[in-house]
């Protein structure tokens, strides 16, 4: 029978594993990676092959942490020899048969309810919420796990992920064998207007139903909030153009546009999804740096930028622009079209931000990103005994935990060197959404 479960960290490292045994059994590395797959045990192995380059894990173990092979063996009879970690378990056994083991899947007692909340979950997807997807997937595996028949929604609401949202459609399902927005949305307006809002920079999904909780029915009515920022109410006023994706070719012109109006001592980089070789964004994120452009001298970065972003206002490519804090700027660009009849280009987002030289490569593979494969760069960079930032590689006494003098940084290549970790090139960093 499969055994409480017991997380274990091991020292110096920042991954935690989950050990699982069997009728007494530690599993072995193999067999652990079965069942681990077996009972949909998500390890993050993706990663362990680039930052662990001497990692001995084959094809078909990719989602194996490569340090589960500690160079230690099991003796099956004795248990653990040598420096292999020693697990605690308790493993709970019947009385009657002690060889049998416990089924882990789901119960079929509220199929009827899981079946409609999974079509809702897929009508989300395709509605491309996310996030209401995920919280119908949560609400299927708590119901799964229930032991018993649900008989009501305030029944369901007691158990973990179940909100009042969903309590109303179980009882929905559970009187009529269906719920509504299966067949069809009967909030459809009010869906449209939440997804325009997630177009919008800092309304996530929680302040979005909070504007529709107050009854806003429309963009126009929002934008007269006064909590909203200028930048917030001019996209939600043109929000039809900006809320649209650019495709890489349009991303590849904006940029051109941008670099042709700087010499050749400029560095300039386009970072963010772009970078990583997305075929659409929602901005395009660019960093650019001058030998001049000193660390105890920002206030001369910030002139030149905005004197740079006022040059391309004039020339008619920057709509508008919106300070975003030191040396940074979100502007509104549209290509100038050289043919007047033509249909003009959709305004876009650029994102454009100024930085002291010496932290140019290191800003730079900071906003690469993205966000997963970056943080466990950080914590590999710990490991190491280095700390990283977009402003800083250092190195950390081991003794003192105090941070030494920079390192000096030209090439973001420098960077994976110092670290001794193997190079990654930007189009394998997607490591989010796999």
């Amino acid at each position: 029978m499969l055994s409480t479960i017991r997380p274990l960290t091991r020292q110096n490292t920042h991954v935690h594993y989950q050990h699982y045994y069997l009728n007494n059994s530690i599993l072995t590395a193999g067999t652990l990676i079965q069942q681990a797959t077996r009972f949909n045990v998500y390890f993050p192995g993706r990663e362990i092959s680039y930052l662990f380059p001497n990692s001995k894990i084959r094809k078909n173990e990719d989602y194996a942490p490569s340090s589960i092979n500690t160079g230690t063996t099991i003796d099956n009879k004795n248990g653990p020899v040598n420096n292999e970690i020693k697990f605690e378990t308790k493993v709970s056994q019947n009385k009657d048969d002690k060889n049998i083991t416990a089924k882990s899947g789901p119960n079929d007692l509220n199929k009827s309810i899981t079946d409609v909340l999974r079509e809702l979950a897929k009508q989300e997807r395709a509605a491309g919420d996310i996030f209401r997807e995920r919280a119908y997937y949560a609400a299927i595996k708590s119901i799964e796990a229930y032991p018993k028949k649900i008989e009501s929604g305030k029944e369901a609401r007691e158990l973990k992920f179940i909100g009042p949202s969903i309590e109303m459609k179980i009882d929905e399902i559970l009187k009529t064998g269906t719920c509504s927005h299966v067949t069809g949305y009967p909030d459809s307006a009010e869906r449209q207007l939440f997804n325009e809002l997630n177009k919008v920079p800092r309304i996530g999904r929680i302040s979005a139903l909070k504007y529709l909780s107050k009854g806003y029915k429309t963009l126009e009515e929002i934008s007269n909030c006064s909590n909203l920022q200028p930048d917030q109410k001019y996209i939600i006023k043109h929000i039809n153009e900006l809320g649209e994706t650019i495709p890489r070719w349009e991303m590849n012109l904006l940029l051109e546009y941008i670099t042709e109006q700087l010499d050749n001592r400029y560095l300039i980089e386009a970072c963010g999804s772009f970078r990583r070789g997305a075929k659409y964004s929602e901005s395009l994120n660019i960093v650019i740096s001058h030998p001049e452009f000193k660390e105890d001298t920002t206030e001369s970065i910030d002139d030149f930028l905005e004197k740079f972003i006022n040059d391309l206002k004039i020339q008619g490519f920057c709509t508008e622009y919106f300070p975003k804090g030191s040396s940074k700027y979100l502007m509104i660009c549209r290509i100038p079209r050289t043919n007047k009849k033509a249909k003009p280009y959709l305004r876009r987002k650029i994102e454009l931000r100024a930085v002291p030289y010496k932290n140019y490569w290191l800003t730079v593979l900071a906003k690469t990103g993205d966000e997963v494969f970056y943080k466990k760069l950080q914590r590999k960079s710990l490991e190491n005994g280095f700390r990283l930032s977009e402003t800083i590689l250092a190195p950390i006494d081991p003794n003192s935990g105090m941070v030494g003098e920079p390192l000096i940084v030209n090439s973001e290549n420098d960077i994976f060197k110092n670290l001794n970790i193997k190079y990654l090139a930007p189009e394998s960093r997607a490591w989010k959404g796999s």
